[in-house]
């Protein structure tokens, strides 16, 4: 079993409706949302995140 959780003094991330959470490696790397439709299709096919994919 595996179980994820933020250190004590870390800030844990609440995105509000519509809003995704986008870390600065990604954006250093290349990342630019929103993406093409294909990448959200792919996304939402895997019920993923762009914060679940590792940069």
């Amino acid at each position: 079993v595996i179980h994820w959780r933020a250190p004590g003094n870390e800030a844990i991330p609440t995105p509000k409706e519509g809003e995704v959470i986008v870390f600065s490696d990604h954006m250093l790397r290349g990342f630019s949302p929103p993406g093409s439709k294909f990448f959200r299709d792919v996304l939402h096919f895997f019920q993923l995140h762009p914060q679940d994919i590792g940069p």
